[in-house]
């Protein structure tokens, strides 16, 4: 019997001292660090020192060499995945986290809300007063993704630089803002050349990379889509301009317009262009061949007209004067401008300036550097040369036919005078 009381005394100061040597206490209630601690706690751990509290459900720590408070969670190769500061921070994934909430990424994911789909809200934030804004959502329910600010909404790169601000009327500035401007969307491109670029890589049905749609009633103007450019540039300057390019399509067109629907007074435009009253200034400009299949009209309404006056007589004689010829153009040199292929009949303009200067007219056209050569040195090329108004050469012709009948005429006149 002395025997059997001798060995459990020593089993139990073994245990004893194994628990000692581990930093192990287990108590029914007593104070730690001067603070009541309900019944039942363990210490892992020097209690004057380094050690980890187990209270119920609560977990609290003590360092010796850092802030009291400071919780590590370290995976098994000893790198810090979590640390809580006697601050009240939480840092994942590192050290010295200033903030309550500090996630270090690297090479993964920073954080990841992910929903069960049952229309739970995955993030929330409350103010003060018990309000809610839900930034997540996983599930269609009605419940609309919410992202709010009592101002204005500005998203920032580099730290520093705006590159996003949605307003209090909830128009969208991309870029940096543009005085005295607001429209529901305004995108200022400080540092590229394009404003908005927009892709459509869908390969079945019709597709566009832009619709735009103006379908309001009432007065005014409406657009579907108005270009300006007012920069004070040295380059082209343009409001809209239309590319296209196609190896395999039966049609394409840079730009299309079209005039449907509706019949009565309303007056419809497939294409408008205008333009003030100014030599180098062109409603209208086709760098190549134009053809149409309908009319070209040129207004001729005696309402539109002053100083009316006969047309001198001896046109005839001045027709006399103009050499007609054949030619080709110089395509090698002038290739740019997309001029007439093949032999043309018609006039040199120097020569038809000299007897019908009405006829011709200084033309000025303006040609990226791009287009006249290879080379990429953003510079405007302008070609300036004389071209003749062919159209204006009919009512000159019709004059001169007019006297000639009068000489046919008389002729006539008197060839029967002499058979008399």
């Amino acid at each position: 019997m002395k025997k059997v009381i001798l060995s459990t005394i020593i089993v139990l100061l073994l245990i004893q001292c194994t628990i000692a040597q581990i930093g192990l206490e287990v108590n029914q209630g007593t104070n730690i660090n001067n603070v009541d601690e309900k019944n039942g706690y363990a210490i892992i751990g020097d209690e004057s020192g380094s050690n980890i509290t187990f209270d119920n459900n609560e977990v609290q720590t003590k360092n010796a060499n850092l802030p009291d408070g400071t919780l590590f969670i370290n995976d098994r190769a000893g790198q810090v995945s979590m640390l809580g500061s006697s601050a009240g921070n939480l840092t994942v994934g590192g050290y010295n986290g200033l903030n309550k909430l500090t996630v270090r990424v690297e090479g993964s994911d920073g954080i990841r809300i992910a929903g069960n789909n049952m229309g739970n809200i995955g993030l929330q934030f409350i103010n003060e007063t018990g309000s809610t804004s839900s930034i997540f959502d996983d599930f269609d329910d009605n419940n609309t993704l919410v992202i709010q600010s009592h101002d204005e909404i500005a998203f920032n790169s580099n730290l520093t630089t705006e590159a996003m601000r949605i307003q209090n009327n909830g128009d969208i500035q991309i870029g940096p803002e543009i005085p005295f401007v607001s429209y529901p969307v305004t995108v200022n491109a400080t540092n590229d050349n394009v404003g908005l670029y927009v892709a459509n890589d869908f390969a079945s049905g019709g597709t566009s990379g832009i619709y735009s749609e103006s379908t309001a009633g009432g007065t005014g103007n409406r657009y579907g889509v108005q270009g300006f450019s007012f920069a004070a540039a040295t380059g082209e300057v343009i409001g809209v301009r239309g590319v296209v390019s196609s190896s395999t399509a039966t049609s394409a067109y840079g730009v299309f317009g079209s005039a449907i629907d509706g019949t009565g007074t309303t007056v419809r435009y497939g294409v408008y262009g205008t333009a003030s009253v100014d030599p180098n200034h062109y409603a209208v400009f086709a760098n190549g061949d134009m053809c149409y299949t309908g009319t070209l009209c040129t207004p001729s309404d005696r309402r539109l007209k002053k100083n009316i006056l006969r047309a001198n007589p001896n046109l005839l004689d001045k027709v006399m004067q103009l050499n007609v010829v054949t030619y080709d153009y110089d395509n090698d040199t002038y290739k740019h401008m997309n001029l007439a292929q093949g032999q043309q009949i018609g006039f040199l303009a120097q020569e038809l300036e000299e007897i019908f200067p009405l006829a011709t007219k200084k033309q000025k056209h303006a040609f990226h550097s791009t287009q006249v050569s290879k080379s990429d040195d953003n510079e405007v090329i302008v070609e300036e040369y004389i071209g003749v108004d062919y159209i204006k050469l009919i009512p000159i012709l019709t004059k001169a036919i007019q006297e000639q009948q009068v000489q046919i005429e008389d002729l006539q006149a008197e060839v029967e005078l002499l058979r008399k």
